[in-house]
C-alpha cells in the first residue's frame, strides 16, 4: 500500500475503485495499483479568475440573475461553487465530489447543496434535462480514455435543452520547451503514453463535444500566464508547477532512471528556467458548449414540410 499527499492545485486519477480520496486542502490518495498523473499543473482559482475577468465564461448572467440551476462537477474545495452562490442568491447550486470536506459544507450559503458521489463509475445522481448551466474546471485527469465519453455523455444528459456547458483546463506550454523542462515534460508524456493514457483528449475536446450531436454552439476563450520573475502572478505560477512536479518525483525518478538528488536538482534547474525573461507561458483554456433543443429541432423540421404542402396546395 502506498500514501501519496497531494495539494489542491494538482489532481489524481486512481486507476480502479480500490482508493481513499479526499480532493480538499491536504489530500491523502492509499492505492494498490496503478495511478496516473496528469501532465500539465492546474492554474490555481484566484489566477483564474482574474485571468478571465471573473468566474463565469459562458452568456448566462441573466439567467443566473434571475434564477437558475447550476452544477460543478468535481467541485473540490468548492470555491468556485461558493463564490457564484453568493453572487447570484437567487439561483441554485449543487456541487458534486467524490468527498464533501466540512469546510466546504458549512459555508453560509443557503442556495448551494453538496452531494458525494463517485463521478467516475456512477450516473449523476440528477434526472435529465435538470441544470441551466454546468461548470467544471480542471478535471481534464479524470476524462481518461476509460471515462471520457461516458462523463461528457453524462454531464450533457443532466444538462437542460439550450443549457451551457463550461469547461476550463490548462493546456500544455508551446512546443518551445527550455532544456530542463522539456526533459520533464517529455518523461510525463512518455509515462503517460506508456499507461494509455491519452494526453491529447482535452486537446480535442471541441471536436469531441461535437461529435456528439448534442451540441448546437461551441466557442473557446483561451488566456495564458507566464512564469518569468516581472509578472505579477509569476510567482504563484511558478510556485504552483514546482509544487506540481514536487510531487511526482516519487514516479518519475525512477521511471527517468534518476536518483532523487538528481531529480531535485533537475527541478532547480526548471525553477531558474521560469525566473528569466521568457520565463515559462502556460495556456488556460475555457470551452462553452449550448445544448441543442431536440424539441425544436424535431418541430421546425415538421413546420417546413407544412408549409411546404399548404405551398404546393395553393399553387395547384
Amino acid at each position: 500500500m502506498s500514501t501519496f499527499t497531494v495539494n489542491t492545485w494538482s489532481m489524481f486519477l486512481l486507476s480502479d475503485g480500490s482508493t481513499d480520496v479526499d480532493f480538499r486542502h491536504s489530500h491523502s490518495i492509499k492505492t494498490d495499483t496503478i495511478f496516473t498523473i496528469p501532465a500539465i499543473p492546474a492554474i490555481p482559482h484566484n489566477i483564474c479568475n482574474h485571468i478571465f475577468n471573473g468566474n463565469v465564461g459562458a452568456p448566462v448572467h441573466k439567467k443566473l440573475q434571475n434564477g437558475a440551476k447550476v452544477l460543478e462537477f468535481g467541485c473540490e474545495t468548492a470555491i468556485w461553487t461558493t463564490e457564484v452562490a453568493a453572487e447570484f442568491p437567487d439561483s441554485e447550486f449543487y456541487a458534486v465530489d467524490y468527498t464533501i470536506s466540512s469546510d466546504s459544507s458549512d459555508n453560509n450559503n443557503n442556495n448551494v447543496t453538496f452531494i458525494e458521489c463517485d463521478i467516475l463509475k456512477k450516473k449523476l445522481p440528477f434526472p435529465d434535462n435538470e441544470f441551466d448551466y454546468i461548470f467544471s474546471r480542471d478535471k481534464s485527469v479524470i476524462f481518461g480514455k476509460d471515462y471520457f465519453h461516458d462523463v461528457l455523455s453524462e454531464l450533457l444528459r443532466v444538462l437542460k435543452p439550450e443549457g451551457w456547458l463550461e469547461i476550463g483546463y490548462s493546456c500544455a506550454p508551446g512546443r518551445n520547451f527550455s532544456p530542463a523542462l522539456g526533459r520533464l515534460l517529455f518523461g510525463l508524456f512518455s509515462w503517460a503514453k506508456l499507461h494509455n493514457i491519452d494526453t491529447n483528449l482535452m486537446t480535442n475536446f471541441e471536436s469531441h463535444l461535437k461529435e456528439t450531436g448534442k451540441v448546437e454552439i461551441v466557442d473557446q476563450q483561451v488566456t495564458q500566464i507566464t512564469s518569468r520573475a516581472d509578472y505579477y502572478f509569476g510567482e504563484v505560477a511558478r510556485e504552483n508547477a514546482l509544487s506540481y512536479f514536487n510531487l511526482t518525483k516519487d514516479v518519475m525518478a525512477p521511471f527517468m532512471k534518476m536518483t532523487f538528488e538528481e531529480f531535485d536538482i533537475l527541478l532547480k534547474d526548471i525553477e531558474n528556467e521560469m525566473r528569466q525573461d521568457d520565463g515559462v507561458v502556460l495556456q488556460q483554456k475555457r470551452v462553452f458548449a449550448k445544448k441543442k433543443n431536440e424539441i425544436m429541432h424535431t418541430v421546425e423540421p415538421y413546420r417546413l414540410s407544412l408549409k411546404r404542402q399548404q405551398s404546393n396546395k395553393e399553387n395547384f
